[in-house]
């Protein structure tokens, strides 16, 4: 009887923009492969739906070892993987699949994770279930914590924005759909406050739909990416602002997420 090896698909960023050193999705694939399990890879884009199943085009990956490079990086080759061409593969095949893109939660993204809903969790295991990915966003979760968190509010107007900022000082605007800093804008004193709630309520692409935003309370000259910062005690102490806006660490910045 021939016994067949367990496959895993990721539903990652593209490969080449990834940075296998430190990226959690590269680690994973890595505790995949060492297990004796076959590493399939494709990108939100490339996933199907075919007569009611999931379908992706992927390829197998091969990963070099790899070994601890010291604090929460790994030493990997130059080339950290090698790839098969690919190939049209069912994921109700996959002993489970991994939906590892990175937002923004555009059209592209939430069709992906419908895609995954034709999947059954108790044949191929789903991490994360997509309708949780749908349901809760990362940036509006904490919301329901509000002692836990920075003040904050939602809003598409940017008179609200502009409130904010009188009373906080500075701001760092990023997506609501995003992630870490791509799409941020700073306001303090050296960039007029109108100018970066027009940026962020009203998109390039779409300039005539106004995107909430959600302005809450930041922290210093650190270049972290939007990180809330809480002391040793669980005491939240603000939000690194993404940029050095600021003249100290005492100074109340506001982080805007629309």
């Amino acid at each position: 009887m021939e016994l067949r090896i367990a496959r895993i698909a990721f539903v990652a960023d593209p490969l080449e923009s990834l940075d296998a050193s430190i990226d959690t999705t590269v680690g994973l694939m890595h505790a995949a492969q060492d297990r004796g399990t076959e590493v399939w890879v494709t990108e939100a884009g490339l996933l199907e739906a075919v007569n009611g199943r999931a379908r992706a085009l992927a390829r197998r990956l091969r990963l070099p070892p790899s070994r601890p490079a010291g604090g929460h990086t790994w030493s990997v080759a130059g080339t950290w993987f090698s790839a098969s061409e690919p190939k049209r593969v069912w994921l109700d095949e996959m002993a489970a699949v991994f939906m590892r893109t990175e937002p923004p939660v555009d059209r592209a993204y939430t069709t992906a994770t419908l895609i995954l809903d034709l999947l059954d969790p108790a044949r191929t295991a789903l991490v994360n279930d997509p309708r949780g990915l749908r349901v809760c966003s990362e940036h509006l979760l904490p919301l329901r914590y509000p002692d836990l968190i920075p003040p904050t509010v939602v809003t598409a107007d940017p008179r609200t924005v502009r409130s904010f900022l009188a009373d906080h000082g500075t701001a760092v605007v990023k997506p609501v759909d995003g992630c870490s800093g791509p799409g941020r804008a700073a306001a303090g004193p050296a960039r007029p406050q109108s100018r970066v709630a027009h940026r962020g309520l009203h998109p390039r692409r779409y300039p005539r739909h106004r995107r909430p935003a959600v302005p809450a309370r930041g922290i210093g000259r650190q270049r972290a990416r939007g990180t809330r910062r809480v002391n040793n005690s669980g005491e939240e102490i603000g939000m690194n602002s993404g940029e050095e806006i600021g003249h100290d660490h005492r100074h109340h910045k506001a982080a805007a997420t629309h």
